[in-house]
């Protein structure tokens, strides 16, 4: 059965990555703390996500169509967020056919060994042209994400493996791109025990990996060694207040400040996932927020917000236009015998009335085999009113930031005033 969804304009799509920035994620690894991190989803468009249970022992090929795609079998479980409903409706400049609903697109996923993998855009990539005798194998960037949850149980052995493979650049092809899009990507990698590394291609594979705060931000433009060249200048000692924008840069930054300062009084996960909530809220981009007419990119709003609590095994997810936290149980996933199902599970996290751990709300679908009832029902009187909500609640969270910002700098001023004073 075919999942049918209405096509997101794919010249618009293109036009915007070459101007627009979209998602930040933050690791929280302090030594003998839990290790948690989070991610935000934001784009110019929803892309119609599912979660998914990926269970073990499934046949994968890289999706390049021919012989020098990476096969594998998957050795792990996991759970992954995927932009499937709408990428299935899309065809792979590489095999000719629609993109494969289980195998494309993910774009977030924890896998039952601890490891997380969270793939974010950065226009500045540059895939490897494949060569069909290359001496190394080839996945898509669409799957990626799912090599490395499939294969590796840590950061260091995920880092080892990208020796093997090469990631291919494959162009998506809609109706109204017939020539068809290649996004850029990079990956943030983190495990169980804080270890954590960023992938990038620019003109050649960049790792850099480490347990270093270095490596615990991750937003967008320009590649990691000019954001933390950029951070220099707020750190301490430096003279630029917080930046409050929403770029790329601006965003890492604001990232960087927030995560040095998050409280460490409690050891409570569940308490450091707030925390980690509030601080991953202050890059959120706010529903309707307006574009940038003088520098000249378009902003693209927060659609979905996760957390991976590594210690626990729980994976949060929300989509901002509804109120509600829903999160999976990958322990009782594994208890249950869902990694070692010859099915799919399958989600959608977007159903308004879902609260809570929705561990039991996922349906096991045999690959190839989509429900009609996953068919997008359309709601523009509801969803109107769940954006301006949305957007009132992002908008309050950035507006009660920048207050704290200024009351911090104008209490420091305070002190120095009253220092000088106290001296004269």
């Amino acid at each position: 059965m075919a999942y049918k969804c209405s096509s997101l304009p794919l010249l618009a799509l293109s036009a915007f990555f070459l101007e627009g920035q979209a998602c930040s994620r933050i690791l929280f690894n302090r030594e003998s703390f839990p290790v948690l991190s989070a991610r935000t989803m934001d784009w110019m468009y929803p892309f119609h996500d599912f979660l998914l249970v990926n269970p073990r022992g499934q046949a994968m090929v890289g999706g390049l169509g021919n012989a020098s795609s990476k096969m594998w079998i998957s050795k792990y479980g996991s759970v992954s967020a995927s932009v499937a409903g709408w990428l299935s409706e899309q065809v792979s400049s590489f095999t000719g056919e629609k993109f494969d609903f289980y195998r494309d697109g993910g774009t977030d996923a924890i896998n039952e060994m601890g490891l997380g993998v969270h793939g974010l855009y950065l226009e500045v990539t540059q895939y490897p042209e494949l060569q069909q005798k290359a001496s190394r194998s080839g996945v898509t960037y669409l799957r990626w994400v799912r090599y490395i949850v499939d294969n590796f149980a840590s950061v260091a052995e995920a880092v080892s493996g990208m020796k093997d493979i090469e990631i291919a650049g494959v162009k998506i092809i809609g109706d109204d791109a017939p020539s068809g899009v290649s996004l850029g990507m990079h990956l943030a990698l983190e495990d169980k025990t804080g270890d954590s590394a960023i992938i990038e291609i620019t003109d050649k594979l960049q790792i850099y990996h480490g347990r270093s705060q270095n490596y615990s931000v991750l937003t967008n433009d320009p590649p990691l060694p000019f954001q933390l060249e950029n951070l220099k200048q707020y750190s301490l000692g430096g003279m630029q207040a917080l930046p409050g924008d929403t770029t790329s840069t601006d965003r890492f930054v604001r990232m960087s400040y927030y995560l040095s300062y998050m409280p460490t009084t409690s050891k409570d996960s569940d308490v450091l996932a707030g925390y980690l909530r509030s601080i991953i809220m202050a890059s959120a981009v706010p529903q309707g927020a307006p574009d940038h007419e003088s520098s000249g990119y378009e902003v693209a709003p927060t659609w979905w917000v996760s957390i991976m609590d590594f210690k626990q095994e729980l994976y949060y997810w929300s989509w901002t236009l509804n109120p509600n936290v829903i999160w999976v149980d990958l322990a009782w996933l594994k208890r249950s015998g869902w990694f070692e199902a010859h099915a799919y599970g399958i989600l959608n996290p977007r159903k308004r009335g879902l609260a809570g751990d929705v561990s039991k709300r996922f349906e096991k679908v045999p690959e190839g085999d989509i429900p009609t009832e996953w068919v997008e029902q359309s709601e523009p009187a509801v969803w109107q009113t769940a954006v301006g909500l949305a957007a009132v609640f992002s908008l309050f969270v950035i507006g009660l930031t920048m207050l704290q910002c200024a009351q911090s700098r104008q209490s420091k001023k305070n002190r120095l005033r009253s220092s000088l004073l106290g001296e004269s």
